[in-house]
């Protein structure tokens, strides 16, 4: 490093060592924000992702069903117990994070 030094200027060696430097923050920002990218998904993957879990569910069930001897036909327990399960899980999930239950969350209200 001094042998280089020694033939560039003070100027030149703090040009370079600055250019060097902004290098070195561009890369590690540009790692950076992929990451964050890569972390990040749009709602149309979770929406797939949604719809092969579901398919996966009603088709291991089906040979759930199989395996019980109803002959792939759901009596009315497993339809009303499916009925259950759903209306609870949409009752859990209908307004967690509408922009209402945000506000009372904050105010405290409710």
């Amino acid at each position: 490093m001094e042998l280089k030094t020694n033939k560039l200027s003070a100027e030149e060696v703090q040009k370079r060592t600055a250019e060097l430097q902004l290098a070195r923050e561009l890369l590690c920002w540009e790692e950076v924000k992929a990451k964050n990218i890569q972390k990040i998904k749009p709602k149309s993957y979770h929406r797939i992702l949604k719809t092969e879990r579901i398919k996966e569910q009603n088709a291991s069930a089906g040979v759930e069903a199989l395996a019980l001897g109803h002959g792939g036909v759901p009596n009315e327990e497993d339809i009303l117990e499916r009925e259950r399960k759903r209306a609870e899980e949409r009752m859990t999930l209908r307004h967690r994070q509408s922009k209402c239950s945000k506000g009372m969350n904050h105010s405290g209200g409710g």
